[in-house]
């Protein structure tokens, strides 16, 4: 389902981007909110896959 051209893989340096960009906007807080709410989405599409 994937997109040509697109890698489908998420790394740790992706998601360490895009926090450090949600920073740049916002707040720390707002940062460590994100990196909550990832997290919680990673572990439970990790539970699912098992």
């Amino acid at each position: 389902m994937g997109q040509e051209g697109i890698d489908e893989e998420v790394t740790m340096k992706h998601v360490v981007d895009s926090l450090n960009e949600v920073l740049e906007r916002s707040s720390t807080r707002t940062r460590n909110n994100t990196g909550v709410a990832l997290s919680t989405i990673f572990q439970t599409l990790a539970e699912l896959r098992d």
